[in-house]
């Protein structure tokens, strides 16, 4: 049994008809014949009963059709994944944008399970790190592929892919390291040093604080959370930012727990809907769907 001689059976059942089907097929109808004479005698059944005008499926035909057609589609699809992987060899880099904190967690981590698959290797990245505001205007005049913010973009595919803590941090002398937690109480008096009010962090600290009717002694204002940390390691103040920056720090900090509060907030990946997409951009997309996970 070849798979010609499947794709001859298959034409000939759609067609109900020889000639008609060795034209389709570019044969002779004779050796059409015998194909089918020599398909029927491995198979040790008649899969057509023949007449001069027309050609009918026989009831073992019918029971093997639809296998047939199963197995060309199968081998259809194969044959168009492969030339897919083929091409990848001559794909274009894939940039990437992301914000700062997530330049020794997620990205790296996405990066290597990415390329954990053989059939990935050929695929190349660019990154880009900046702040969110300026990653998401970058992204809108087509200077990404795919950027990871805090925000959902407009008129973007977005998808969820991390949920990221937020902590109270404070020198290492600080009095606050002797406790697992601090309340809000305990911070009435406390300077704080927070990330400048446009950012999407600083909303969410404020909106967390005005529901709990807390309003921060706000010391100083800063663009950068490296920046802020040198600040707080210097004792002018405490302040909240992502835990992981905190933990990257080679400073000397401590992340403290407030009483009553969960700080945290979710990170996007974000792509415009594809257009002429290539593949090797498709199989980073299809990844991250697939790799990324948050509960509820």
């Amino acid at each position: 049994m070849t798979l010609k001689s499947l794709k001859y059976f298959s034409k000939i059942a759609e067609l109900q008809h020889f000639t008609k089907a060795a034209n389709d097929l570019y044969i002779s109808q004779p050796s059409l014949s015998y194909a089918i004479s020599e398909l029927e005698k491995e198979l040790g059944v008649i899969l057509f009963d023949r007449d001069d005008k027309k050609v009918k499926l026989t009831h073992y035909g019918e029971i093997f059709l639809p296998y047939v057609n199963k197995a060309l589609a199968i081998l259809s699809e194969g044959e168009k994944i492969l030339k897919e992987e083929a091409s990848v060899k001559h794909s274009e880099t894939i940039s990437i944008g992301h914000i700062q904190s997530l330049s020794s967690t997620l990205i790296p981590s996405l990066i290597e399970n990415f390329y954990q698959d053989p059939l990935n290797q050929n695929i190349l990245f660019s990154f880009s790190q900046k702040d969110n505001d300026n990653l998401v205007k970058a992204f809108l005049n087509k200077k990404f592929d795919i950027i990871f913010t805090v925000e959902e973009v407009k008129n973007a595919i977005t998808y969820p892919v991390a949920r990221q803590d937020l902590s109270l941090v404070v020198a290492s002398n600080h009095p606050f390291t002797s406790k697992k937690k601090v309340s809000l109480k305990e911070l009435e008096n406390e300077n704080f040093i927070l990330i400048n009010p446009e950012t999407n962090l600083r909303k969410i600290i404020d909106k967390e604080f005005k529901n709990l009717n807390f309003k921060p002694k706000i010391y100083l204002e800063m663009s950068s959370c490296i920046n802020i940390l040198t600040y707080v390691e210097k004792n002018f103040g405490i302040s909240i930012i992502p835990k992981v920056d905190i933990l990257d720090s080679k400073k000397s900090v401590v992340p403290i727990e407030i009483e009553n509060l969960v700080l945290n907030r979710i990170i996007y990946a974000n792509w415009f809907p594809p257009q002429k997409e290539n593949i090797s951009l498709k199989k980073v997309k299809n990844f991250i769907n697939t790799f990324f996970y948050i509960e509820n």
